[in-house]
């Protein structure tokens, strides 16, 4: 097997990037309002030392095509500064 990677071209992605920090929550949780017009958007978080922790956040809510419900609750307080990424296609 070859060493290079397959490294895909994606048009027409549109994303969203948020900073937060534990002073941005309520009772553990984040409400991002991405205005991605996204049915099913790919949310990735990133905790104070930009390692994705998407799988341990406590869950992960659409509320609709322009806004999610982050609770990381299990984290809190949180250390240094957070960042959450939403992609639509």
């Amino acid at each position: 097997m070859s060493k290079e990677q397959f490294i895909p071209y994606v048009e027409n992605v549109h994303s969203f990037l948020l900073r937060f920090q534990d002073s941005d929550l309520i009772d553990g949780t984040l409400l991002v309002q991405h205005n991605l017009r996204a049915q099913y958007p790919v949310v990735v978080v990133y905790n104070n030392a930009n390692q994705v922790v998407t799988d341990d956040v406590d869950s992960i809510t659409y509320l609709d095509e322009d806004r999610i419900l982050l609770d990381v609750n299990d984290f809190t307080p949180l250390p240094g500064a957070w960042h959450v990424r939403v992609v639509r296609d």
